[in-house]
């Protein structure tokens, strides 16, 4: 076991045995072999103790000045990489800021200093959580709960008011360990223009899926009469063509209603559709929805719900996004005669509600970009060559404003089973 005292402390230690203990040890043993034992004569007994302890100081005192070089380098080096550190944390082009838990700013770099729209001798005096919370978001308190418990965060999204008044977007991240117990090491990443810039392509897109709604309204509408009306006048060739119209339209008509809900989703602008609604009915008229696919393929549909129905009051827009794409993907992506399983349960105030089959699955390394924007699993791709890559992304963001998450569980050619708890309140 390695013993680690103070260096005050060591020094005095060493004092006390080259001066006071080396010479009474010294001193007991030539009484000892002269007095006590009569080995040698005293005068010359002494003159070895004195002669040995000498020759030890001598030899201590000739590797002191190496040592202290080497002592004088390590903490000129200490020095200099504390120097190079303070220089980095106040030059870095990433605004940082420490933090007490109450949320007092303790020291701040420059960059820090330039967002927050203040001063240096003014800095200490803001509370970081005061500037979330003048910009009014709820997500901001489950980051303060979250450092205030001791859990690091990673690339949080907020929205923070400067000290002149202005809204900025940051990416958050917070060090709650390595720092101190009592402060938090904060980096503030200015993603204002990264986040206008997204909502511009936002409104442009909801923009031309409103436009392209009525014509493809339009090419439906017609070709429709053209197939329901009177075809005798049409050959067969036509009557192929005219189905073909219809289909391709309807498949716009799909990318388009997609386009949208992202859209409205980013832009904040999807208006919610409050009903109170018998979910063991509702998960059944989904899965009515693919009955043609269900029929198609042969696929068995288990439907799990508790003996005591749920009336439950929920966004029904929202609901159908996220049962909708689960069930619709299921039924796509399962082989013929497979197995579909889509049930719930309620635990306390949570409801989990589930969507697993035994279809193509997804390889594991694909897994954590499945609900990313336009991404596509490479199996799901080579089974159908058709999609955007949205309806996963468009299903979390809809679980997530409901308050809920999900998580997926897969295995290539084994199945997939998606899981979405919300909380009920």
């Amino acid at each position: 076991m390695q013993l680690f005292l103070p260096p005050y402390l060591l020094y005095w230690l060493r004092v006390a045995w080259l001066f006071v203990l080396l010479p009474a040890l010294l001193f007991g043993v030539w009484w000892l072999l002269s007095i006590e034992l009569t080995v040698f004569p005293p005068a010359l007994t002494l003159a070895l103790c004195l002669t040995g302890m000498m020759g030890y100081l001598w030899f201590r005192l000739q590797a002191l000045p190496k040592r202290y070089a080497a002592k004088l380098h390590a903490a000129d080096a200490l020095q200099a990489s504390q120097a190079e550190f303070a220089h980095l944390f106040e030059h870095s082009p990433v605004p940082y800021v420490k933090v007490t838990s109450d949320g007092s700013i303790t020291k701040a770099n420059l960059a820090a200093i330039r967002l927050l729209a203040t001063q240096t001798d003014r800095v200490t005096t803001l509370n970081l959580y005061q500037l979330f919370d003048a910009a009014g978001t709820d997500e901001w308190q489950m980051v303060r709960s979250k450092v205030l418990q001791g859990v690091s965060i990673q690339d949080q999204e907020s929205i923070l008011v400067t000290v002149d008044g202005h809204q900025r977007w940051v990416r958050l991240s917070v060090f709650v360990s390595g720092v101190s117990d009592e402060e938090a090491l904060v980096t503030l990443v200015d993603i204002t223009q990264q986040k206008k810039i997204d909502q511009a392509k936002s409104e442009f897109v909801a923009l031309a899926s409103h436009q392209l709604r009525t014509p493809i309204a339009a090419i439906t509408w017609n070709a429709e009469l053209m197939t329901h009306g009177d075809t005798s006048g049409f050959t067969e060739k036509q009557l192929r063509y005219a189905d073909k119209i219809t289909a391709n339209a309807q498949r716009m008509k799909a990318l388009i209603d997609d386009f949208l809900s992202v859209s409205q989703l980013e832009t904040g602008t999807f208006q919610a559709d409050m009903q109170e609604i018998d979910l063991s009915q509702y998960l059944q008229e989904i899965i009515d929805e693919f009955e043609g696919t269900i029929a198609q393929k042969q696929l068995q549909v288990a439907l799990e719900t508790p003996p005591q129905p749920l009336v439950w009051q929920t966004d029904r827009r929202l609901l159908h996004i996220v049962t909708s794409n689960l069930v619709s993907n299921a039924a796509k992506y399962t082989p013929a005669n497979g197995r579909l399983h889509v049930g719930y349960n309620i635990n306390g105030r949570t409801l989990t509600f589930w969507v697993a089959d035994s279809g193509i699955g997804i390889p594991s390394n694909e897994l954590e970009n499945l609900f990313s924007k336009f991404y596509r699993a490479s199996n799901a791709r080579k089974e159908r060559a058709q999609g955007t890559g949205l309806g996963l992304y468009i299903v979390k963001q809809s679980v997530e404003m409901l308050g809920g998450q999900i998580t997926v569980q897969s295995r290539q050619d084994a199945g997939t089973t998606f899981t979405v708890t919300i909380p009920l309140a």
